[in-house]
Order: structure tokens, then C-alpha cells, then sequence
């Protein structure tokens, strides 16, 4: 067996430990597979028609990288073997029960997976090392990565990520702790909260299928017109009528920035190579909506609007325009990836004045107002930007990441209120997150 490309088979050892007992059933491998059967049955009915006839494909557990299981990943793929998204479970007390979700393309694992097959292997070949080790590593809902062992060190090593002797690899350009801190008893160093009850609840009723409860009430939902995932080639710029934007739909919707690993002018780093960061992507997929929704100066000239990939020359020139105005900089460690203070994400109106339009402001708004700022922003048409924590329930409260958000779903409760998001990624390009894990929102207005 050649030991580089074998991760699937790796991974599969690891989940043969699934089978707990029927008291352990909420807490294991073959609960979660019923949670997320459960979650995705409701959901599909009026929600996501995608998921209809879909079936689980695979099954794995996230861990942490002191060793901790903190979620397991459930994939589905269509009758055709198309790919239909995944359900995070977490298993960890505190979190949401489905801390994020797509009922779209790859899983985050098949993705971790294809990075390993195309990007990893080779050069861990080329290098001459071994895997010896190898899991999925998480901090749901915001980062997650493949934790790799070999079986000697070499000084290439030296500027890999490492945590709890874990090499961290990540074809996501995020950043967090993996070590999930534990008291001397082995359980999670905080006090339980009503919030536990109702998420105990929400996990039984999943399980049970049983959805006459309040979770599943009529949900009040809204979605920003024209937001809609078509193909490159149908993507037809098209500008609104009159000053000020529009409600109407926008052909395309919104485009799919990422963050690219290159050389900055404007930012932190200025010799060498970064990622642009999440904030200044955000902010870019934001201002190329209004570019063609009533702005059209805001990227390039109001003749040219057609700026929708990454590797436009306007394009780049607006995200390093962005990092200078949020004030991003590089991270000297974790493959160099950008970094921008919160507090600074409003920042971004600067470069709206700058194109001429004085009218943009910005405001942040944190913990649980910001859910109802979220709401208002997507009634009013006004895609907000969403500041995502992955470790809420802890004091060092502060944002992982940074996305446009387009979409949301509100019943009442935390257990089963979400909304959605562009990720700025290269890969799994729209998720939800569960609102348990919005720390704020920049809410952007014209």
C-alpha cells in the first residue's frame, strides 16, 4: 500500500469505534448520524429540496488536537452520486447541535480529503516522509484542518503549524486554536446554562424525528434577491435602474472571491507572500454587489462590469486597496494568513468614499443585538457581514471569521436559528453557521 495517498483508508479505521451503547446514543457516531438524519428529514421538506432521496455517504469524527472528540461530519450525496453537502454534529456540550451545514457540494471532509490526494501527498513524498498519523481536526464551526504525524522530523517541517504534536494543514485560509481545554475530571471548564436543556431537547427530538415541538415552528426567513449560486457562464452582469440600488434580482448574484496566497502592497506584510484575509474578501464581495447594483464605479470603471474573479486585475487591486483601509496584516506563523481587529471592519466604507460615494457608512454590532441587526440588513436588501466565533461559550471572545451574509432562518430558539454565508474560500464556498455563533455583524448601509 503506498502509505501517501492512503487517508481514506486511514480515516476509516478511525470511525469502525462508532457503536456506543443506546445510553451513549446522543453522544456517538451512530447518534449523530441520526441527529443529522433527523435535522436534514425536517429540513428538506419546504427548505432544501436538494436533500430529498439524498443518503449518507460518509461518516467522521473531528477531534481536537489534544485528543479531544469534538463533532462528527455526516455527508450525503443525491441518487446520481452527486455531492448534497453535510451536517456537523458536535459533541460537545455547550455547542450547537448542528454548529454548520450546506445542503450543497463537497463535504468539508471530501475536501480536506482531495487536499491531502492533490496537494499534500506529493510533497510529503517528494520529501521523503511518512504519514504515521492522520485525523480531522476542528474548531466548529469556523476552522478545520488535517492533523498529520510522520515518522521522523525534518527542517521543512519547521514552518508547519503545530499544535500538541499535530502538524496542521488546511486548505481553509483560517486560523484557530485546535486544543480544546479540559478540567482534571475531563469535562469542559464551564458552568451548564438553560441553553443546555434546550439544546438536550432539540437533540432528542432529531433523534426521534419528533418535530411537533416550538424548535420547528413556521420560521420567519429572508434571503437577499438574486443571491443565487449559477454557473460562471450564466453570470451576466447587470446594473440597476436609477441611483441607490435595488431589491431586484441580480443575474449571478454574488461573486465568488477568495483569498489568495500572494504579495501585498498595502497591509502588514510587504516582502513576501500572505493570505488577503477574510474581512478585506468580505468586503470585495460586498462592494462588487453594489458595483453592479447601482454603484457601478465602485470596482473599476462604471464601463467595465465584469469583475468577477478573483484573478482580475481590478480585483486584486480592490482587496489590497481593503487591507489597507482595515488595517489587515500578516500572521508571521500559520502560512502567513491575514488578520484584521474587528473593531476595524467598518473600516471598508472608506474605500465606498473613495470610489466617490460618500452615502456608505458601517457599524458593528455585537452578541445578541447583531442577530436582529442581521435580520434587518437581509430585509432591507443590505447584505451585512458576519463576524463568526468558534469558541462563543469561552472569555476571549473575538472573531475567527468574516463573511457576507445572504441568508437566514429564525424560530425563536438557538437550537435551530441559522444564517448564511459567501465563505470567501477557494473551496465550500456557502455554508450555514448556527446564530449561537455570531459575535457580531458589520452592517453596512448606503
Amino acid at each position: 500500500m503506498n502509505r501517501h495517498f492512503s487517508l481514506t483508508i486511514i480515516l476509516g479505521a478511525l470511525v469502525m469505534s462508532l457503536l456506543g451503547g443506546s445510553n451513549a446514543l446522543a453522544n456517538s457516531l451512530a447518534g449523530a448520524v441520526q441527529i443529522a438524519k433527523g435535522f436534514k428529514s425536517f429540513h428538506e421538506k419546504d427548505e432544501f429540496p436538494e436533500w430529498k432521496d439524498a443518503t449518507v455517504s460518509n461518516q467522521y469524527e473531528i477531534f481536537s488536537s489534544n485528543g479531544i472528540l469534538v463533532g462528527y461530519e455526516i455527508s450525503f450525496v443525491s441518487p446520481t452520486g452527486e455531492d448534497r453537502g453535510y451536517i456537523m454534529v458536535s459533541a460537545k456540550r455547550g455547542d450547537a447541535v448542528v454548529p454548520d451545514f450546506s445542503a450543497e457540494g463537497p463535504s468539508i471532509s471530501s475536501e480536506l480529503i482531495r487536499y491531502y490526494e492533490e496537494v499534500l501527498a506529493p510533497q510529503i513524498k517528494s520529501a521523503g516522509l511518512v504519514v504515521t498519523e492522520v485525523i480531522f481536526m476542528g474548531a466548529l464551526p469556523g476552522f478545520y484542518a488535517i492533523g498529520l504525524k510522520f515518522d521522523r522530523h525534518l527542517p521543512i517541517l519547521d514552518e508547519i503549524p503545530n499544535q500538541d504534536g499535530w502538524f496542521i494543514f488546511s486548505p481553509f485560509p483560517e486560523s484557530a486554536s485546535l486544543q480544546y481545554n479540559v478540567d482534571s475530571q475531563g469535562n469542559r471548564a464551564r458552568s451548564s446554562s438553560p441553553e443546555d436543556g434546550e439544546n438536550d431537547e432539540f437533540r432528542k427530538a432529531l433523534i426521534n424525528q419528533d418535530f411537533s415541538g416550538e424548535f420547528f415552528q413556521k420560521e420567519d426567513s429572508g434571503k437577499i434577491e438574486g443571491f443565487f449560486d449559477k454557473d460562471a457562464k450564466s453570470r451576466l452582469p447587470r446594473r440597476s435602474s436609477g441611483s441607490g440600488g435595488t431589491s431586484k434580482a441580480v443575474s449571478g448574484g454574488f461573486s465568488k472571491f477568495y483569498q489568495e496566497n500572494r504579495a501585498w502592497s498595502k497591509g502588514g506584510l510587504t516582502d513576501g507572500t500572505c493570505h488577503a484575509g477574510c474581512s478585506p474578501v468580505a468586503w470585495a464581495i460586498l462592494l462588487e454587489y453594489w458595483d453592479r447594483n447601482g454603484y457601478p464605479k465602485m470596482v473599476s470603471s462604471d464601463q467595465d462590469n465584469r469583475n468577477t474573479r478573483t484573478t482580475d486585475p481590478d480585483v486584486r487591486w480592490l482587496i489590497n486597496e481593503l487591507r489597507g483601509w482595515l488595517k489587515t496584516t500578516c500572521t508571521s506563523t500559520d502560512n502567513r494568513q491575514g488578520s484584521t481587529r474587528y473593531w476595524y471592519n467598518t473600516r471598508g466604507k472608506y474605500y465606498a468614499h473613495q470610489r466617490g460615494y460618500k452615502n456608505f457608512s458601517a457599524s458593528n454590532n455585537y452578541f445578541g443585538p447583531a442577530w436582529w441587526e442581521l435580520i434587518g440588513a437581509v430585509k432591507a436588501n443590505q447584505p451585512p457581514i458576519a463576524m463568526i466565533d468558534s469558541s462563543p461559550n469561552d472569555s476571549t471572545d473575538g472573531m475567527d471569521h468574516a463573511a457576507v451574509v445572504y441568508q437566514y432562518k429564525d424560530r425563536r430558539w438557538n437550537a435551530n436559528d441559522y444564517f448564511r454565508v459567501r465563505t470567501g474560500w477557494s473551496r465550500t464556498t456557502n455554508k450555514w453557521y448556527n446564530k449561537k455563533y455570531l459575535f457580531g455583524i458589520t452592517r453596512v448601509y448606503k
